[in-house]
């Protein structure tokens, strides 16, 4: 048995020996009836037909084809591309390998590409990438991938920065604080190239400069880019210090400003006076209540009314004690006597009662009992 390469023709191994000064290459024989080619360190050149022959007659061959594959390599370094805003911005990547690769397009932070004013895309295939019409948002690193299936796949960074004029905007319009306190302004810019800021105060006599060790810079991470923070700080508030300031970003593509008010928190004092004053009374009239009206044993406080208190004026009557019957006159004289005694009797119970009645509203009947008692009296008389 025998094996050999079609690329050059060259016989590599009969039966177990090499033929071939290619050190990479080795046979094996497995069993009886098998031989094994091995190549070790696989290069492009490796590429191509093998073929494995039988010395018989007829002479026997079996073909094979090795396909090398490589990892995709992106052509060139990171690179960097200026723009001014408004114009367009065209980026190139180049890459090779087996397969050949394809490359895409990202943003390094992951936001969408900005292709023009109304297309944005999260992902853009092809070796180009054109950006039109860029402002400071297209600004940023930009990743060119390529992969062919066989990783790793290769990556380029190209960084794309736009010229463009400063935009600025104050955290809050207005500021309130207190004299002695501390307070910060700040306002929040976007500019490139670099600006320069400057803090300004009006005052009668016009605008008057800050000093640049009464403000800082502080530059803000991640989208968009080129954005920065200036914080003008101010200690122990005097009555000067109230007023408008400004805050001034320029550089060569224009400048811009924003405005912030600061003013002062009035506060009021209570003052507490004591005072002593002098109250005259004048003379009052003591009202003193009416007396308790009582009947018998009625208490008008509690309101408990019990048996009347009833006086026997005929004391012979309540003995039984009665005058001889055999005057008939003696006998009228002691019924008409009896009648006007139970009758008195009556009048007695009226003035008792009359009170409780008078509390319960009761007065056309105390007066028609009144009527009817006293014509009973006259009539026994």
């Amino acid at each position: 048995v025998a094996w050999g390469f079609k690329g050059t023709g060259a016989v590599l191994t009969v039966d177990t020996t090499v033929i071939t000064n290619n050190r990479h290459i080795s046979i094996q024989r497995e069993q009886r009836s098998t031989w094994v080619l091995t190549i070790t360190n696989i290069t492009m050149r490796d590429r191509g037909g093998y073929w494995c022959q039988i010395n018989t007659i007829p002479i026997r061959s079996s073909m094979g084809y090795l396909n090398v594959v490589e990892p995709p390599v992106v052509e060139g370094g990171d690179e960097e591309v200026n723009v001014n805003s408004g114009d367009t911005a065209n980026l190139t990547c180049r890459a090779h390998g087996t397969p050949h690769p394809a490359i895409r397009w990202i943003r390094e932070d992951y936001t969408p590409i900005r292709l023009t004013d109304t297309i944005l895309e999260r992902e853009v295939v092809g070796s180009h990438l054109t950006l039109r019409d860029v402002d400071y948002t297209s600004a940023g690193g930009y990743l060119c991938i390529a992969s062919n299936g066989h990783p790793p796949s290769d990556s380029k960074r190209i960084k794309v920065k736009v010229n463009f004029a400063p935009e600025v905007e104050s955290s809050r319009g207005t500021v309130w604080a207190v004299p002695g306190s501390t307070v910060s302004l700040t306002c929040l810019y976007a500019a490139h190239p670099n600006p320069r800021v400057d803090w300004q105060k009006d005052t009668s006599l016009g605008p008057h400069p800050v000093k640049r060790e009464y403000f800082t810079i502080t530059p803000q991470d991640g989208h968009p880019p080129y954005t920065h923070n200036t914080t003008l700080h101010m200690r122990n508030l005097v009555f000067s210090d109230f007023g408008i300031y400004t805050c001034s970003v320029s550089n060569v593509m224009g400048e811009a400003q924003a405005t912030i008010i600061l003013r002062e928190v009035l506060t009021t004092t209570t003052t507490t006076t004591t005072t002593t004053t002098m109250t005259t009374r004048a003379p009052t009239t003591a009202h003193l209540p009416p007396p308790r009206q009582l009947y018998g044993d009625y208490d008008d406080s509690a309101k408990n009314l019990t048996a009347p208190l009833v006086f026997n004026t005929f004391p012979e009557l309540a003995k039984g004690v009665r005058q001889d019957s055999s005057s008939g006159k003696a006998a009228s004289s002691s019924s008409n006597h009896s009648l006007h005694h139970h009758l008195h009797h009556l009048l007695l119970l009226l003035l008792v009662v009359a009170p409780a009645l008078t509390r319960s509203h009761s007065h056309p009947y105390i007066i028609l009992i009144f009527a009817v008692a006293w014509q009973m009296c006259v009539a026994a008389s």
